[in-house]
């Protein structure tokens, strides 16, 4: 699944700082977000 790559990405400290991680780690909250009642 394309969301469980991208979690793994993030839990990863030497990528976490990267721009890219930093762009899936906001989309991963405006998701939950969205998803929230």
């Amino acid at each position: 699944l394309q969301v469980s790559r991208d979690v793994w990405l993030l839990s990863q400290p030497h990528l976490r700082d990267d721009h890219h991680a930093k762009q899936l780690s906001d989309w991963c909250v405006s998701l939950f977000a969205a998803r929230s009642p």
